[in-house]
């Protein structure tokens, strides 16, 4: 066999693999492997075919080949290997998946700088810390009345049995004030399911609104829609309208994702339905976490079809947003100015829960200092906006 041939014979086969794994590049991703099967399986196509592109038009003796073989599969294990290691050296998947954002950027008293401050030392000092939890896009704002007023600690946000300030979660930070794992949540109204829950172990909630924000949509940056109507939100997820087409946009199927009942922003998206029922959407479309909601809309498979929801400031400034656009409603953009006014349509109070039985001097004194100009100043630097004056529900 001539150089030319040889040379030939090589282009042929660094060919034929190329395409290999553009094939095998298209299928994985299709069937969303975790990322170490993915580059072990894409690696092994890859080096399999270039091997028998080049076995078919050179000629190499028996040990020559033996060589290439033991090379080959080194390789590969190599790559899968390796992958696998960045995997397990690499944080929690399910953690940037779910929340979209690493708490401890926040944590109190880490040296951080992340979280707001007050320019002098505040005017109430706590002996001892209470035990609060809450919403994870609240999480900046009740860590940074710990810095302010609790004693200097370690308030690690996901250590639930040594940390007395965490984050859980909404719908968890329900279930853990009503059985008295914590004594005050941060965290949007409850949901009928957990006043009911509430109800059931005879604890009534105390609500005191602390402070306002957006409830926004989003698409991906790619769609030509920029606006919808709080209307056709509405009938987005009542399922009566199922295309981009049918509210300006291209032709393009909408996929709209969701959030588990009890989580915040379903909350919030059952409360702008206003008695509408939200439709039951496949099993992929609700995501666990707030981020997973984000990065399912900003994947570029997802660039024409998707649809999210999500709080203003979360969305943002704390996660990875990624390719996503927030919409107007009502042709409204949702940021500070327009929610302080009451001119975007969809906002509302967070709020500081107890258990009103146990609403005892501590929690009163925390919530009187919340409410009070070190507080809102607070608030209102961490990005968010000061609640008005309202009386406690």
């Amino acid at each position: 066999m001539t150089m030319v041939t040889k040379t030939a014979a090589l282009i042929l086969a660094a060919g034929v693999a190329a395409f290999a794994a553009f094939v095998g590049a298209f299928l994985l991703s299709v069937f969303e492997l975790h990322p170490a099967w993915m580059t072990m399986l894409l690696t092994a196509a890859v080096v399999f075919t270039a091997v028998v592109a080049l076995l078919l038009f050179v000629q190499i003796d028996k040990p020559g080949r033996k060589k290439i073989y033991t090379a080959s599969m080194l390789l590969v294990l190599l790559a899968g290997g390796g992958s696998a290691a960045w995997e397990w050296a690499t944080p929690d998947p399910e953690m940037a998946e779910g929340r979209g954002v690493d708490l401890h950027t926040y944590e109190p008293f880490a040296g951080n700088g992340a979280i707001a401050q007050l320019e002098d030392n505040a005017s109430l000092e706590m002996d001892e810390p209470i035990r609060l939890d809450g919403a994870t896009a609240l999480y900046p704002i009740y860590a940074a009345f710990t810095e302010a007023v609790f004693p200097e600690g370690e308030y690690d946000p996901y250590e639930t049995l040594q940390s007395d300030v965490v984050s859980t979660q909404t719908d968890e930070a329900y279930e853990r004030l009503v059985t008295n794992q914590t004594d005050m949540i941060f965290a949007a109204g409850p949901s009928e399911e957990q006043q009911a829950y509430a109800e059931e172990f005879g604890v009534e909630l105390q609500k005191t609104p602390i402070g306002k924000e957006a409830f926004v949509f989003f698409t991906h940056s790619d769609n030509s829609v920029d606006d919808l109507t709080v209307e056709e939100i509405q009938q987005i997820y009542a399922g009566e309208i199922t295309n981009w087409e049918e509210v300006g946009g291209n032709d393009a199927e909408i996929r709209a994702f969701q959030r588990p009942e009890g989580s915040g922003s379903q909350t919030a998206l059952i409360d702008l339905m206003d008695g509408t029922p939200v439709m039951e959407p496949p099993s992929d479309d609700v995501q666990q976490g707030m981020g997973g909601v984000i990065q399912e809309t900003s994947n570029y498979r997802n660039h024409q079809s998707a649809l999210g929801y999500s709080f203003r400031y979360y969305t943002k400034e704390m996660a990875e947003s990624g390719d996503i656009e927030l919409l107007q409603l009502n042709g409204v953009e949702p940021d500070e100015e327009t929610i302080r006014s009451g001119a975007y349509p969809v906002t509302d109070y967070f709020y500081a829960v107890t258990r009103k039985a146990d609403h005892g001097e501590k929690e009163v004194t925390l919530i009187d200092w919340i409410l009070s100009e070190e507080g809102q100043y607070i608030i209102e630097e961490s990005g968010y906006i000061a609640a008005a004056e309202e009386e406690e529900e």
